[in-house]
């Protein structure tokens, strides 16, 4: 075994070399557990200052877009575009976690099939932010535009906008109208007001935000699968709903 690993040469004596077979649960399954049993206790310990397991368990909106306000508050000439990009990604992350976290709920899902339905997603280049509307709209009886709100309609516009503004800024291209840093602060406002409107409605509805650290968990609400409009038994059920409700 030292041939092809010299390292282990060095191990203290009765050190095994290796820790195999390993649990099924993942590093982010034992954090939600202690975050459970031990919610106050230290988790992170920093110069004096510390963050509680439940803390850390936890992300709000605020939290999430804290790095946004940073970049807002900053001298950069560009923190106007940067507060807009970054602020886009985490409102696509978030529904693309919710439908995640919908979707392992199903009783024939756990520890051991993240890595297969991560893969099924991934594999996947045609599943873009309104696709992921769609699939929670398909999956779950009770819709975003519901949780999100009454200001729903003019939320997704300027999401629309947004989007059409990042796509084309990305690839190069002129936007329908010159962007001052104002308007794209503006358009950050929204999609803030979105993230945790939609964040709201879902934690009263299904119990997770789409910001929390792993949406790869089981909901506290009992049997929340069962009201659901479909039904997985395989990774494979997975993919087919991917084909035919998130894909472009």
């Amino acid at each position: 075994m030292t041939s092809t690993a010299p390292w282990l040469a060095h191990y203290d004596a009765g050190v095994p070399p290796t820790l195999a077979p390993y649990p099924s649960r993942t590093l982010v399954d034992y954090v939600s557990g202690t975050a459970r049993n031990r919610p106050g206790h230290p988790a992170l310990l920093f110069k004096g200052a510390s963050i509680s397991y439940a803390a850390l368990e936890r992300m709000s909106t605020e939290e999430e877009f804290a790095t946004v306000s940073l970049i807002l508050g900053s001298r950069a000439e560009t923190r106007g575009v940067d507060a807009f990009a970054l602020s886009l990604i985490k409102a696509e992350r978030q529904t693309r976690k919710l439908v995640t976290h919908l979707v392992y709920q199903f009783p024939a899902f756990g520890p051991s099939d993240v890595s297969a339905l991560r893969g099924a997603l991934g594999a996947s280049h045609r599943v873009y932010f309104d696709g992921f509307l769609r699939g929670f709209d398909a999956l779950y009886p009770r819709t975003i535009e519901a949780l999100v709100g009454p200001d729903y309609a003019r939320l997704e516009a300027r999401l629309d906008e947004a989007i059409d503004h990042r796509n084309k800024i990305f690839h190069g291209q002129l936007t329908a109208r010159s962007l001052s840093t104002q308007d794209l602060v503006d358009l950050v406002t929204d999609i803030n007001l979105w993230c945790a409107s939609l964040g709201a409605g879902a934690v009263a509805e299904v119990g997770y935000d789409g910001f929390e650290r792993d949406s790869f968990r089981k909901s506290a609400i009992p049997d929340l699968w069962k009201r659901y409009k479909m039904q997985f038994v395989s990774v494979a059920d997975y993919q087919a709903f991917i084909r035919g409700h998130l894909e472009r």
